[in-house]
């Protein structure tokens, strides 16, 4: 826990404060999301010899590899069309 302070502390501006909860006088609940997720992710993807992400957002490997602190030489991408393209239909009622 007071190492997650101490990176929250050491760079304040990559942090999102939201959801705080009140009980009374008391807080009893805060999310905190980082902007980059850099730092945190080395220490994660340490533990595995292989580490399988999918996601229908990765737009750009080279940007993708920069947030998530990964060398792009070390990265596969790929990239393959949707089956789930469908026509989109707008109403005017």
């Amino acid at each position: 826990m007071l190492q997650a302070i101490d990176a929250i502390s050491s760079n304040r501006n990559n942090w999102i404060v939201s959801n705080i909860k009140k009980e009374g006088h008391e807080i009893t609940r805060v999310e905190l999301k980082p902007l980059d997720i850099s730092y945190y992710c080395g220490g994660i993807f340490s533990k595995c010899d292989k580490t399988l992400m999918m996601s229908a957002t990765i737009l750009d490997k080279d940007a993708f590899c920069t947030s998530t602190g990964l060398a792009p030489e070390t990265v596969k991408f790929i990239r393959f069309g949707s089956d789930a393209d469908l026509p989109i239909k707008y109403s005017t009622a």
